[in-house]
């Protein structure tokens, strides 16, 4: 029996593929923009109607069998014009959801119209295309206009591909660029929404830069904060009024990090109307029989996504690459894991604290803002910790392996550290390589 003939697993609307298909097409606009209103709380000026910018779907493995068949059926409608293959596409998409998924558009137009699709250069005489290549996002964007022409982007990612808050900022940048027709002035340049789903802990005590508190454990309170903050909302401001001035609303950035709700003090906001729909992405199995039409809808189409045999075989690709980037990651951090275990708690909550406070006052020692007393004074550091950190950083040849033996901790979060403030060891390049190494 085929797999696709058996009871069929309830997808995951938080793969690349389902999550494109469920909320980036125009007939769950809807969807879309009841999802945006909320996690937005645009109640007061809410967003009424919306347009696709690009809803290009890619995540299709366009295999020998599949095109093979369709080939086949073009061939036994050469006799037929335009229009009446037109009209008995139509007719055909509506058979089993209304409308036609936009992967099934995608395949068909794959054959067809590549180049309208895959910007795929060809000749009159077609070129030969690689009809095996299987394409694999990591991530994937939708990118929508509202009536008052606000553009919002939506990504969501299932991994850890690292420096998300450079990489969001750098589509920001190519979305402002392509919004201004040549000619038109910069008035006409619209507000842009960046929203960024991700499956994992981005914003945490390593990406914060300490330099910004008087102390230890205001620093450290932060951190607290931090780890069960689960939707960041970033914009451009005055850093002395803390007002956004003349940028007003021009540029803002929401982070969601999903594994944080999940955290038993953020388990309330799920219940909120504001997190609806991500309650929705981490648990759809609840919506079964709901009398919420629009997640009633969402449910159902979510089912109808699992019927269609190419959606399914993108979806279980994407699952496959996505479960081996985990195993990968899992081994590499086993050895880190089990050393952990052999120190104790006991042990462990002292390292903690004392990484927490290196974490502080190493940017501060690369800027020498502070003598090593001043410095003391706010962190709970022994001198000799101090000193030795202190002669690491002003040692061109410092080497990290020294440094954590001196003071008698992990040599992992030592060299996260380092990375989070550009700080070069003897030992960098030997380490990469060996990280490059267990991910092959």
């Amino acid at each position: 029996m085929n797999i696709f003939e058996k009871e069929k697993k309830m997808l995951d609307p938080k793969n690349d593929v389902i999550f494109k298909n469920l909320f980036g097409v125009s007939q769950n606009k809807d969807i879309m923009i009841d999802f945006l209103n909320k996690i937005l709380e645009f109640e007061k000026n809410p967003i009424v109607d919306l347009s696709y910018i690009n809803t290009e779907i890619v995540p299709v493995k366009a295999d020998k069998s599949l095109i093979g068949n369709m080939k086949k059926n073009n061939n036994e409608e050469t006799n037929q014009s335009n229009e009446e293959k037109e009209v008995n596409d139509k007719e055909e998409n509506n058979e089993l959801y209304g409308k036609l998924g936009r992967m099934d558009v995608l395949v068909n137009s794959f054959i067809e119209t590549p180049s309208s699709n895959y910007n795929l250069r060809e000749t009159n005489e077609r070129k030969k295309r690689d009809i095996d290549k299987i394409i694999y996002p990591e991530n994937i964007d939708l990118l929508a206009k509202t009536r008052t022409n606000k553009l919002i982007n939506i990504e969501i990612q299932m991994n850890n591909k690292g420096h998300m808050g450079k990489r969001s900022l750098y589509y920001a940048a190519g979305i402002i660029f392509h919004s201004l027709p040549r000619n038109e002035p910069y008035e006409k340049v619209p507000d842009l929404v960046m929203i960024n789903i991700l499956n994992y802990v981005a914003i945490k005590d390593s990406t914060v830069n300490s330099e910004q508190f008087n102390n230890e454990s205001e620093y450290n309170a932060y951190i607290n904060e931090l780890q069960n903050r689960c939707h960041s909302v970033y914009t451009i401001q005055n850093t002395q009024t803390n007002k956004t001035e003349i940028f007003k609303n021009s540029l803002i950035f929401h982070f969601i990090e999903l594994p944080k709700f999940l955290n038993e003090i953020n388990k309330n906001q799920l219940e909120s109307e504001k997190y609806s729909w991500i309650k929705f992405l981490l648990k759809p199995e609840i919506y079964k029989d709901t009398e919420k039409k629009l997640f009633k809808r969402a449910y159902n189409y979510l089912n109808y996504l699992g019927t269609r045999r190419e959606i399914r075989e993108a979806y279980e690709r994407i699952e496959k690459v996505e479960r081996d980037h985990l195993s990968a990651m899992s081994e590499y951090g086993k050895e880190k894991y089990i050393e952990g275990e052999k120190n104790g708690e006991k042990n462990g909550e002292k390292k903690g604290e004392k990484i927490s406070a290196v974490r502080f006052v190493i940017p501060l020692l690369k800027k020498r803002k502070l003598s090593l007393d001043e410095i003391k004074d706010h962190c709970k550091l022994s001198k000799d910790d101090l000193k030795n950190i202190d002669n690491f950083i002003n040692n061109p040849k410092r080497s990290i392996r020294e440094l954590a033996i001196i003071l008698n901790l992990d040599i992992n979060q030592l060299i996260e550290i380092c990375e989070i403030s550009n700080i070069y060891y003897i030992e960098k390049e030997e380490f990469d390589k060996e990280k490059r190494r267990r991910f092959m």
